[in-house]
């Protein structure tokens, strides 16, 4: 979460001044960097295994989540979705962190 703050700054006061282009460039800007990037930056220098398990319970979400801002970006009444947005995330954070998927997800990381 830390080093999303910033982004998730520069994101609110692009929704406020009512500036969508910055507003989805931030979003899909630090998304594809985060994930393709440095995702792949590190298993370039270090590779690691994934195991098959933490690939399928992680893939909805990857999956949900792009569709659910590209609604979100369509509709001219944005606040209802906006909510679903963030309820999805803390859906997200609880079944990461409490789920019985956890031991699965823990060598990976704390790497």
């Amino acid at each position: 979460f830390g080093t999303t703050v910033p982004e998730f700054a520069v994101t609110i006061k692009a929704a406020q001044r009512r500036s969508p282009g910055v507003l989805l460039g931030m979003l899909m800007g630090a998304n594809i960097t985060n994930i393709l990037l440095i995702l792949g930056l590190g298993a370039a220098l270090n590779p690691f295994p994934l195991p098959e398990a933490a690939v399928l319970f992680l893939l909805p979400f990857f999956v949900v989540a792009p569709l659910l801002v590209v609604i979100y970006l369509t509709k001219p009444t944005a606040f209802p979705y906006g909510v679903v947005l963030v309820l999805y995330y803390i859906f997200f954070l609880l079944l990461t962190t409490f789920s019985s998927f956890w031991p699965i997800l823990k060598p990976i990381l704390s790497r």
